[in-house]
């Protein structure tokens, strides 16, 4: 009779695991997928559990005239100043199961599958909540920074807010004048405005289809599922996704520097008889499996350690920060569906025909 506590399950070996559950949480991100992602693997002596991410700095370039002679031919000295953005991780999100000796001989035909897959994606449902609590939570601020970067101008043009019905009505042209406008403000503020995504709620999204035509329908999403189904196609540069958790009259446009997504994976415990962690792709994630005898379970743990911050900007003139790498749009449907009216109205009495 072998001896209790001799055999123990192990489907895969701890570390395949590790790669697998990486490779599942990515798959199953969207909005979340496209922040500035950092994973930590060393972070322990984190002062206030926060970590730092390093912004590069940026050097300006200067002119001198051709020919100069005395003074006007000196070199003027730049240096690089590089910033830290601290992100603190404040969640340990994390999914907890057990299988009994029966499930795995009777009814378990594949763990990945059947156990760990809904495990990782029950972690990465809780990172997309985050990101869109991020997103929900930022102060997107009026203005751009100046030329000589010595202060905040154009507060009152360049909108950190946009109102989506202000663009609708008599002579205006809806989602497609919004945009522009967007656009205008993106490139005003240093931005790359084909870089640039648009995440929406629902009523949003059911204002763009009904203007169907404005959107490029076969933007390829590339290899992440979950991005590539929340796609709904580009326009004026900007490629827009989906994503439910969102209030459904809002939208939020931002660069991919705007938002840091930071996850660390926690130490093995060493009374774990099981366990891996693994770090790809600014992703970092803890496996851990036992078996507990007194009740005949095997048990599995998918956690990590998490958190997200927004990355501002400097005004060197007086040392304060703006968060201008990202926009909000509100849509009022109400509001929309009776600027469209007021603008048919006014284009058949001109006779004109109806408002696109």
């Amino acid at each position: 009779m072998t001896a209790p506590g001799t055999n123990q399950h192990e489907l895969i070996k701890s570390e395949k695991f590790a790669n697998v559950s990486i490779g599942l949480l990515q798959r199953e991100l969207s909005l979340s997928s496209l922040f500035w992602r950092w994973s930590a693997m060393d972070f322990k002596g984190a002062k206030d559990d926060t970590i730092n991410v390093k912004v590069p700095g940026t050097l300006p370039a200067r002119d001198r005239d051709l020919r100069a002679v005395g003074e006007d031919r000196k070199i003027k000295m730049d240096f690089l100043k590089e910033r830290k953005i601290g992100v603190k991780l404040d969640k340990f999100p994390y999914s907890a199961t057990e299988v009994t000796d029966e499930q795995f001989d009777l009814d378990i035909t594949n763990f990945t599958q059947q156990i760990l897959q809904p495990q990782v994606y029950a972690v990465a449902q809780y990172i997309e909540r985050m990101a869109v609590a991020e997103l929900e939570g930022a102060t997107y601020a009026d203005g751009r920074l100046s030329d000589d970067m010595s202060k905040i101008e154009d507060k009152t043009s360049i909108k950190g807010t946009l109102k989506a019905e202000d663009f609708y009505g008599p002579g205006k042209y809806g989602m497609a004048t919004l945009f522009n406008r967007v656009r205008s403000n993106a490139i005003k503020r240093g931005l790359n405005a084909a870089n640039l995504t648009v995440a929406i709620g629902a009523d949003v999204e059911e204002v763009l289809l009904e203007e169907l035509t404005l959107l490029d329908s076969g933007f390829n999403g590339g290899d992440n599922s979950a991005l590539r189904d929340a796609t709904i196609g580009r326009l004026r540069g900007f490629t827009f996704v989906t994503v439910p958790y969102l209030k459904p009259n809002e939208a939020y446009v931002f660069d991919k520097t705007a938002f840091v997504l930071a996850t660390a994976a926690p130490s093995i415990p060493a009374g774990a008889a099981f366990g891996a962690s693994q770090s790809h792709n600014g992703l970092a994630l803890r496996w851990l499996r036992d078996y507990d005898a007194d009740y005949a379970v095997d048990r599995s743990i998918v956690d990590c350690y998490a958190g997200a911050g927004v990355v501002n900007d400097i005004a060197f003139g007086d040392d304060s920060e703006h968060f201008l790498r990202a926009m909000k749009i509100t849509a009022d449907r109400d509001k929309i569906d009776a600027a469209k009216a007021a603008g048919a109205k006014t284009a058949a009495s001109a006779g004109g025909g109806a408002s696109q």
